[in-house]
């Protein structure tokens, strides 16, 4: 056999949140009883499914890690108009746990020494 890649390209409405979603995976593939020696097709081709692992998109799908040398001004270059402030509750022992499990779910990059 041969080991091959398979790419998905999935649009994303961008008037929607993003939400995590879950979608069913199998290869569907024609098998072909082949002659060792000659090489030439025994068979009619009659058609295979396998089923794969679920394929699940986060919200760290849509985040890209980027190292930002300066993030205040980069912040600020963007204006208010982008920012959206919102209040959550974090049940965690530390700050330091808590922002670890933030970043590691939003697969975002820590800058400025925030990480610590």
């Amino acid at each position: 056999g041969e080991t091959g890649n398979c790419f998905a390209v999935v649009e994303r409405n961008t008037s929607e949140s993003i939400a995590s979603c879950r979608f069913n995976c199998e290869m569907k593939f024609a098998i072909t009883q082949v002659d060792p020696a000659t090489g030439e097709e025994e068979s009619e081709p009659y058609d295979e499914e396998y089923p794969l692992e679920d394929l699940e998109i986060s919200t760290s799908d849509f985040m890209a890690r980027v190292a930002v040398p300066d993030f205040r001004a980069a912040w600020e270059s963007m204006g208010h108009d982008k920012e959206v402030l919102a209040k959550f509750s974090l049940e965690f022992k530390t700050q330091e746990a808590a922002v670890a499990t933030v970043i590691a779910h939003l697969g975002m990059q820590p800058c400025d020494g925030t990480g610590t």
